[in-house]
């Protein structure tokens, strides 16, 4: 990693010297710059060739008919046709694919388009025998085909708004009323979806993104082009804190526009002015008045108001009370509760101190180094949690889809005395160990890490390092399976350093274990496996098909192992309790039932789609639930008056408490440190 800042520099100064994604450029000058910037620096770059073609045309078409509502089965092959030609056209800058992609898409989207406005001035029959199919994995239909596709998702989604809805639905209406009113509104929902302005200019746009974006990912899944919008949402992401007015929008079964969450400190929980439940008549900004917000979708609205930079904007808001108020907000830096590191006390047998980590991230705008990031914070809450003297600490890492390497290090650091940590390999360099730099450890005590299929990147680092030294146990399921670094690079600064048309985010390394082996397309193998809800063949790195490799390297590192943990003795113990589980047996149970029935036929007519429903009603009801295994569960007494003082969302925090309650992964990863305690008190 010695050379990244060196490296970044180079591109930078490369691409604003090219200036190559300006407007005057054709899509296939901006396709052939990005294949060769790729080609050139990229970990390991892959053959622009058939294959790679064949990657390419796969990823776009995902990218720009996701839920295959709007390509046809024709489409698809004419699209298809072009594997063997298109990475000759890449190289020699020609844009006949992409001319022919766009002129496919617009097509398609007034055909669908045309199919939901006949269906919105049709009555439909819902006491027709009819039923529709849904796949794990729907095949692209024919125009006949598609048509009856869309009709029956229609009539789908509109009955089962009804069932889900009929007990607050006006009263007033009758049923044929009610199911009219809720297909309307499934329509316009499609419609919105895939609407967009005349002469096609934003289609041309939306396409050639989505063909620059597939190009990248062709490489590999994690290569991405995206616009500036884009990079800023994933700089959110690895952020400790967000620039934000601190309200959540959602667009309730009326169409209207609804806040329904105010975050605690925030300008908007400030104010005092607004509430969860008022609705947005309008927003007002410097530039312009939107009062259509009933015609967007919640991502256009959100878009809408994330672009908004320093000014004030001005919301229009109807209360409960049904007057209207004006409230001025402006952004300011609040905490990311998406990142924010929660630490309790679980008490029962024993004491046990509990940290749920979302992701590695870092201070805004730094991505790289940081004093104030995830290893810090971590490390403050170990402290605060060691004042009560717990015995034991769970780390849960579950959905943690990653962030800083960087900050993977120091974190792996708090636990680990001093040693190499991992291997990094940069494509032409020697491999170069990656060690804790500091002396001692924060935590010795016994320590359980749970992990799933979505703990990914930083997450496999920090568990993998731990489990190489021995150091902890990893309870849960096989991790995602990605060994790879990425750094973000501006395209096209317009040579002023301040503006960029785009961004990129690059593999430049893959990451190794400490004895050379690697995470990629393989997971972190827990020590103690426990059912999940996921299966990891389809919701891991193996499943893309653009994956790179598993590979070794040869380095000598120096790492001083632990003594070996008791890991046999604590798994046979908790098989013994994961077989007497009913809510393990239940996860086995779906999971044997779903990984066989791969289509499921639902049927369309009213009653006994009603049947239908209420069996799916029972089901989800059998809820996964934890007995009561914890006497209590408070946050450290060091923060106690804190957030006393700082945190009025009272309900808010008795609902992360029951969620840990509900918790079976907690719950057994609690009994595994009780078991572990018990036996080194032996």
């Amino acid at each position: 990693m010695k050379n990244s800042i060196k490296f970044i520099f180079l591109i930078i100064v490369y691409l604003s010297q090219l200036n190559l994604f300006s407007q005057s450029y054709s899509i296939e000058y901006k396709a052939n710059t990005l294949v060769k910037i790729i080609q050139k620096h990229h970990y390991s770059p892959r053959t622009v060739d058939e294959k790679f073609s064949e990657l390419a045309i796969d990823e776009l078409i995902k990218n720009i008919d996701p839920y295959k509502i709007i390509l046809t089965k024709s489409d698809i092959d004419s699209l298809k046709s072009y594997r063997s030609e298109l990475a000759e056209l890449i190289l020699n800058k020609e844009e006949s694919f992409v001319n022919v992609t766009t002129n496919i898409y617009q097509q398609r989207i007034l055909y669908t388009d045309s199919i939901l406005s006949a269906l919105k001035s049709t009555k439909l029959n819902y006491s027709k025998q009819d039923s529709i199919t849904l796949k794990t994995d729907n095949e692209y239909l024919t125009e006949k085909e598609l048509s009856e596709f869309i009709l029956g998702l229609v009539k789908y989604y509109s009955l089962n708004s009804y069932f889900s809805w009929k007990s607050v639905s006006d009263s007033s209406l009758s049923r044929e009323e009610i199911l009219e009113k809720e297909k309307n509104k499934i329509i316009d929902s499609f419609r919105s979806a895939i609407d967009s302005d005349d002469e096609g200019t934003d289609i041309r746009e939306y396409v050639e993104t989505a063909y620059l974006k597939s190009i990248a990912t062709a490489f590999d899944p994690h290569t991405v082009y995206f616009p500036p919008q884009e990079e800023e949402e994933f700089s959110n992401m690895l952020s400790k804190k967000i620039f934000a007015f601190g309200i959540e929008l959602y667009k309730n079964d009326l169409g209207k526009v609804e806040i329904t969450e105010i975050v605690p400190g925030s300008p908007a929980w400030i104010s005092g002015q607004i509430n969860e439940g008022d609705i947005v008549l309008s927003i007002r900004t410097s530039k312009n008045k939107i009062n259509i917000l009933e015609e967007m979708t919640r991502d256009e609205i959100n878009k809408l108001i994330s672009e908004v930079e320093d000014e004030e904007v001005n919301f229009h808001l109807l209360k409960k009370n049904n007057k209207e108020i004006d409230v001025l907000l402006t952004k300011e830096a609040i905490d990311n509760d998406e990142n924010a590191i929660d630490s309790y006390i679980l008490e029962g047998e024993k004491k046990i101190g509990y940290i749920n980590l979302p992701s590695f991230y870092v201070e805004r705008g730094d991505l790289n180094y940081t004093v104030n990031g995830s290893a810090s914070d971590m490390a403050k809450s170990i402290i605060r949690l060691k004042e009560d003297n717990i015995d034991g600490l769970i780390i849960n890492l579950n959905y943690n889809g990653g962030g800083s390497i960087l900050e993977a290090i120091n974190m792996a650091g708090i636990f680990i005395d001093f040693g190499a940590v991992a291997i990094a390999k940069q494509r032409g360099e020697d491999p170069q160990s990656l060690r804790d730099m500091n002396r001692g450890t924060i935590y010795d005590g016994p320590l359980v890490v749970i992990m799933n299929t979505f703990s990914a990147s930083a997450s496999e680092f920090f568990a993998a390092a731990l489990q190489d030294y021995n150091r902890a146990v990893i309870v849960g399921s096989q991790s995602f399976g990605k060994a790879t670094a990425q750094e973000i690079i501006p395209i096209d600064t317009r040579n002023n350093y301040k503006t960029h048309d785009a961004f990129l985010k690059l593999t430049t390394a893959e990451i190794f274990r400490v004895d050379g082996t690697s995470n990629q397309k393989r997971g972190v193998i827990p020590d103690i496996v426990l059912p999940d809800y996921f299966n990891h063949d389809t919701y891991s790195e193996r499943n893309y098909k653009s994956a790179l490799d598993n590979t070794t390297v040869d380095k000598e590192t120096y790492f001083k192992a632990l003594d070996t943990l008791p890991v046999k003795y604590l798994r046979s113990l908790s098989s013994q309790r994961i077989k007497t589980d009913s809510s393990f047996n239940l996860i086995e149970k779906n999971n044997s039932k779903y990984s066989v029935k791969e289509e499921f036929k639902i049927p369309l007519e009213l009653n006994e789609f009603e049947t239908y429903f209420k069996l799916q009603e029972k089901e989800r009801e059998t809820e996964i639930i934890t007995e009561n295994y914890l006497i209590e569960i408070k946050k450290p007494s060091s923060l106690v008056d804190l957030s006393q003082l700082q945190d009025p969302d009272s309900e808010f925090e008795e609902n992360k408490r029951n969620s840990i309650k509900k918790d079976i992964y907690i719950k057994e990863a609690y009994s595994i440190l009780n078991d572990w305690i018990n036996l080194i008190n032996k």
